[in-house]
């Protein structure tokens, strides 16, 4: 599970059946990243994404992901 939680309490989180790895960080950020667009297409302007180092998260795959959103 990869879950999110805004600064007005809204829980986000992405359900998978595998083991963490950088594509399944991915997949869970960039359905994350459509679903905001949608229901808050202003949210860049005041988000900030706090990640714990792990493995999966800090990959060059999923860093240069991030740096595309």
């Amino acid at each position: 599970m990869v879950a999110a939680v805004d600064t007005w309490g809204k829980m986000w989180y992405s359900l998978s059946q595998a083991n963490s790895n950088s594509a399944s960080t991915i997949l869970g950020m960039t359905e994350l990243v459509q679903l905001l667009d949608d229901e808050s297409p202003g949210w860049r302007s005041n988000t900030l994404w706090m990640w714990e180092n792990a493995p999966s998260y800090v990959s060059t795959p999923v860093l240069e992901v991030i740096n595309r959103l």
